[in-house]
């Protein structure tokens, strides 16, 4: 597998839609120096079409709600 990972193209589904696999092809990039985010580190990332629909000051400041919150409860118990 570690083999896979370090010569071995990324294959992703057909059904994501483009920005999807650019972000994720452009992440998953073999050469550090090419990866996105490698220049600007996480401004670079911010900007991307993926997450263009995303107000980052409002997400900051939890003015967003999530989309999907589960209702869970548990109890953790250390012993």
């Amino acid at each position: 597998m570690n083999d896979n990972i370090l010569h071995k193209p990324v294959r992703l589904r057909a059904n994501i839609t483009v920005s999807a696999r650019n972000i994720l092809e452009s992440l998953l990039q073999k050469d550090k120096r090419k990866r996105l985010g490698a220049i600007e580190d996480a401004e670079e990332i911010k900007r991307h079409e993926f997450f263009k629909p995303i107000n980052w000051i409002d997400l900051e400041m939890k003015k967003i709600p999530p989309p999907f919150n589960p209702n869970v409860v548990s109890v953790f118990v250390f012993i």
